[in-house]
């Protein structure tokens, strides 16, 4: 990851996402996303790492939460997104991140922004965050990721 001033208004657990290799979304693929329109919750599972730090789940948990843009269908569209490759050792490939990036927003709220690949960009607005991370032997499976909307 690119060395970033980091700002001292991030929580511990934000700030690990920022900059700790084990919390590197690049090439992660989505296995779940679910939002709760209602409640203001977002949560994602994703499988991240590589070889040198390691494969890992992480549960990334969002409260007081806005979807940036606000198009939950194309953002839906992206991530269950499946591809056939261009590589003979691959029969097919999903949506993966390929960016991220932390921010405090000027009230005081937080914003993860994620590019994907092949297509989309968005953003996470929030002001709750937690992270789970537990240890994988292997990468996780090639397939696109669920996405659940609630509460609308």
């Amino acid at each position: 990851m690119p060395h970033l001033s980091l700002d001292a208004r991030l929580p511990h657990d934000l700030a690990a996402l920022a900059t700790d290799p084990r919390f590197a979304l690049k090439d992660g693929r989505f296995h779940e996303v679910a939002v709760d329109t209602t409640t203001q919750a977002v949560t994602m599972v994703i499988y991240c790492g590589d070889l040198q730090v390691g494969y890992r789940r992480l549960s990334l948990s969002f409260d007081g939460a806005m979807i940036v843009p606000d198009d939950l269908q194309r953002l839906a569209d992206a991530i269950g997104a499946e591809f056939r490759a261009n590589h003979w050792h691959q029969r097919r490939t999903v949506t993966e991140i390929r960016r991220q990036e932390v921010d405090v927003l000027p009230d005081g709220r937080y914003a993860l922004r994620l590019r994907l690949w092949p297509f989309y960009k968005f953003a996470i607005e929030f002001s709750g965050f937690s992270i789970v991370s537990v240890p994988m032997s292997a990468r996780g499976p090639v397939r696109a990721g669920r996405f659940t909307v609630d509460g609308t």
